[in-house]
């Protein structure tokens, strides 16, 4: 994928292109989950925290 971070790995997509994504930094990962936008080759900040992806899914769900 154009544009996709080299230290990102996927956690879930929209079946689109668009995925959401932890960044690995050194050993571990951000706590910020990220959304990458597939069409705009973009990364945006989600949430600050794991823990708040619950909130995010159950909107999406």
């Amino acid at each position: 994928m154009e544009n996709f971070p080299e230290n990102a790995i996927t956690i879930a997509g929209n079946g689109l292109g668009d995925e959401m994504v932890l960044i690995r930094e050194g050993a571990s990962f951000k706590p910020n989950v990220y959304l990458w936008l597939y069409e705009m080759g973009k990364l945006e900040e989600l949430v600050s925290s794991f823990h708040a992806i619950r909130m995010v899914i159950e909107t999406w769900f």
